[in-house]
């Protein structure tokens, strides 16, 4: 009885496979996928404004599924057990370099994006310090608040100053050292130096 039932459904499938090339369109009526259709996803694939515009009967998640299927579309990636807990001893202290060597085929971003889902943390970074009394005691301020450069310029309104680094090599700029020391909830006083 049971080998019936399979038998019965085998030749169904057959019957709904040979209905589906014979017509061109599946059974709930949806129009198969031509080979000029295939070949511009080859094409123009991300491009989704041109695709719409020469594939107009298809929607943006048809394209997209479609790109997937033909090795165009960016795969997910399912992180393994061994994956994460490799990527939680790493990741603290690792560089970006190392990382990506250790996760091939993932960007930065990915790897990064993995890690806060899975509670890994970058330890605390240290900066290098320059002989400029000014910027030395931002960033022990920062370092002792876990913040980063991006951290300071985004909180202090100071564009890329901080990131930039120019402060290491030029003249400082006091205008935004006067808005990290406000932002950090300091005070930039001025000492005078004594007459011998």
């Amino acid at each position: 009885m049971q080998l019936s039932k399979h038998n019965a459904s085998a030749a169904r499938s057959h019957a709904n496979r040979v209905r589906i090339r014979r017509t061109g369109a599946t059974i709930a009526g949806q129009r198969l996928w031509s080979e000029a259709e295939d070949n511009l996803i080859r094409i123009h694939y991300p491009d989704f404004k041109t695709l719409a515009l020469l594939l107009p009967e298809r929607g943006r998640g048809g394209i997209r599924y479609r790109g997937t299927l033909l090795g165009k579309a960016k795969q997910h990636h399912s992180w393994r057990g061994s994956e994460v807990s490799k990527l939680r001893k790493l990741y603290p202290s690792s560089s970006k370099a190392v990382l990506c060597a250790e996760f091939p085929g993932l960007s930065w971003a990915a790897i990064a994006r993995a890690a806060r889902r899975h509670g890994a943390r970058r330890d605390p970074r240290i900066y290098r310090r320059t002989g400029k009394a000014p910027i030395d005691q931002i960033l022990t301020r920062i370092e002792e608040l876990g913040w980063t450069l991006k951290d300071l310029d985004e909180e202090s309104g100071t564009g890329s100053y901080f990131q930039g680094r120019g402060w290491r090599r030029y003249q400082l700029n006091f205008n935004p050292i006067a808005k990290a020391v406000k932002a950090l909830d300091g005070d930039l006083n001025i000492s005078w130096k004594k007459n011998a």
